[in-house]
């Protein structure tokens, strides 16, 4: 069992998602955290075949509104800046 754990760890998908993690992480730093997060919401859809393709850009703009709405307009909590952004 804890070597079936070991493999799915280190599988190729989950990789992938890692990298891609690692990306949305340094480009929180670069790109601010909305921009950053619509990539990384649409890019991990797209790896994962997501099935619906107009839903997978569409539902990272819905999830940033809403991001934005409950912590900059109704919590009044800032979320990161980016240097370009």
């Amino acid at each position: 069992k804890e070597n079936n754990d070991l493999v799915r760890f280190f599988s190729k998908n989950s990789i992938i998602i890692y990298i891609l993690s690692g990306c949305y992480l340094l480009g929180v730093n670069l790109l601010g955290f909305y921009i950053s997060t619509y990539l990384y919401v649409t890019s991990v859809s797209l790896y994962l075949n997501h099935k619906k393709k107009k839903a997978t850009f569409i539902w990272p703009v819905v999830l940033c509104f809403l991001v934005w709405f409950v912590f900059s307009w109704f919590l009044h909590v800032p979320t990161p800046e980016g240097l370009l952004f």
